[in-house]
C-alpha cells in the first residue's frame, strides 16, 4: 500500500487511519499498528519541517513479511539521515536537554531495524517491526 501526503502538517490526517486499515486488513497486532502511526507521523513531520523542497514529494509505502511489516518512507527533499543524527540525551533534566530529537529516539526505539538511502534526489527511510 502507497499513501501520498500532503505537504503540510494539518494535510496529514490520513496516516493514522491508513495505516489502521492496513493493519486490520493484514492482521498487524494493534500495538504493532500503533508503533508504525508514530514512526510514519514522526518521520513525515520531519520531512515537511525541514525538507525545505520546493515542491515537496512525501509518501510511505506499507508491505508484511512473515510476523514483520516495514514501513518505507520517500521524500524529495535535502538529503537527510536519520540514522546518523545523536541519540537523544535522556540522562539530562528535561530542562538541559536542547528541544528536538525524541521523535528520532522513538522512531528508533520502536524500530527492529532502521536504514537510510539516498536514490535519484530522494531519500528512503525503512523501519521494520517484528512481532
Amino acid at each position: 500500500m502507497i499513501v501520498q501526503l500532503s505537504g503540510e502538517m494539518s494535510g496529514n490526517s490520513v496516516i493514522g487511519p491508513a495505516i489502521t486499515s492496513y493493519g486490520a486488513t493484514h492482521g498487524l497486532p494493534s500495538g504493532i499498528v500503533d508503533r508504525l502511526c508514530l514512526i510514519v507521523d514522526e518521520l513525515a513531520a520531519n520531512v515537511i519541517m525541514h525538507a525545505q523542497a520546493d515542491s515537496l514529494k512525501l509518501s510511505f509505502q506499507l508491505s508484511c513479511g512473515h510476523r514483520s511489516v516495514t514501513v518505507c518512507v520517500r521524500d524529495n527533499g535535502h538529503p537527510f539521515d536519520p540514522t546518523q543524527v545523536a541519540a537523544a540525551r535522556l540522562d539530562q533534566p528535561i530542562e538541559e536537554r536542547e528541544v528536538g530529537g525524541l521523535g528520532l529516539h522513538f522512531v528508533r526505539a520502536f524500530s527492529d531495524s532502521l536504514d537510510y538511502r539516498r536514490l535519484g534526489g530522494e531519500n528512503f527511510v525503512r523501519a521494520t517491526l517484528r512481532y
